[in-house]
């Protein structure tokens, strides 16, 4: 799937000190419903981790939309492993994109394997299911 086989650039905020996180995911390789790569820091001059995940095509959206899952882990004190999940698109124009929530695990520790489930909340409004038409009254 095209929205899966990156580069990506992604920028992590954080709730507490608002101060976002740049990371590069690079080198990505797609099998069936499977991805590797690496993780650059923000210049592409230092691999901080490898990477793994899932993309799975949903069948709803224009453009498509596809859930993806990204695992890997950041350097600190202690190396903190993340979990991103959520959905991506390929707009008609400019780079793909990906809507989420992240989860850190500290220190590599409950990181989810690559094949965990992602659970999200995808707010898909069918309409008014009711059959009124406004002329109950009468």
């Amino acid at each position: 799937m095209a929205v899966c086989d990156g580069p990506w650039r992604m920028t992590l905020g954080n709730d507490r000190t608002g101060t976002p996180v740049v990371v590069l995911f690079r080198n990505i390789t797609v099998n069936g419903t499977n991805f590797t790569g690496e993780v650059l820091d923000d210049s592409a001059s230092t691999r901080l981790s490898a990477l793994t995940g899932t993309c799975e095509d949903l069948g709803i959206g224009n453009p498509p939309l596809t859930r993806i899952t990204f695992q890997f882990s950041l350097p600190g004190t202690e190396r903190v492993g993340i979990f991103l999940a959520g959905v991506g698109f390929k707009p008609q124009e400019g780079n793909a994109l990906f809507y989420g929530r992240f989860r850190a695990y500290a220190p590599d520790r409950h990181t989810p394997t690559v094949n965990a489930e992602a659970k999200f909340v995808a707010g898909i409004d069918v309409g008014d299911t009711g059959t009124g038409n406004g002329m109950q009254a009468q």
